[in-house]
């Protein structure tokens, strides 16, 4: 018998009880390689500690080339997702205070608030969102709404936080919020349109 026909011998042998192991995808994408089949042929046909550290070597870094595109893969499709998600939240739900009206303003800008207002936004101190206006019409407005709702558009406006945020002080869910919030605004906007 010949030196070829031991080393297939020993590799069938080999294969064929470890059929489960070898027949794993990464066990085969790894085998693949011209380069890595002869270290594991090598390692198996002529067992050294130093032939099984060069195929172990090389397997480490054919598993290290796996996770990173792996985890590659999984940020992008991630963040495509992500990107989806509030591309569709903004489409779904435009900060309407910011959206422009028939002059081109946008409507946040014809808000008129009170000198004491600002001084009451950057300390904190407004308790509702009326009290940073001095617009009657507008305050009016904001009088007709609910307090669930006045208190979302002043967590929202005067407090700038996320419906997320908004949704744990108000002990809410997110979608609660989002429904208020858009029923405020939309509820303001007819009212001071009809002015």
């Amino acid at each position: 018998m010949n030196k070829s026909d031991c080393c297939s011998n020993q590799l069938f042998e080999y294969e064929n009880n470890n059929r489960k192991f070898i027949n794993s995808k990464i066990i085969k994408s790894f085998l693949k390689e011209e380069k890595n089949y002869a270290l594991y042929k090598k390692a198996i046909c002529t067992p050294s500690i130093e032939n099984k550290n060069k195929l172990d070597e090389e397997f480490k870094k054919h598993l290290f080339y796996i996770l990173v595109s792996l985890i590659s893969k999984t940020i992008h499709f991630t963040a495509v997702k992500y990107d989806i998600s509030i591309n569709d939240q903004n489409k779904n739900f435009p900060i309407i205070l910011n959206a422009q009206n028939d002059e081109s303003i946008p409507l946040l800008d014809t808000i008129e608030v009170k000198e004491e207002g600002y001084e009451k936004i950057y300390n904190g101190d407004a308790e509702t969102i009326e009290d940073i206006t001095s617009d009657k019409e507008i305050a009016n407005a904001l009088s007709q709404l609910t307090n669930t709702q006045k208190k979302t558009l002043k967590l929202k406006y005067v407090d700038n936080l996320a419906f997320k945020e908004i949704a744990v002080i108000m002990n809410v869910s997110q979608q609660a919020v989002s429904k208020n919030h858009k029923l405020a605004i939309n509820k303001l906007r007819n009212l001071l349109q009809e002015k």
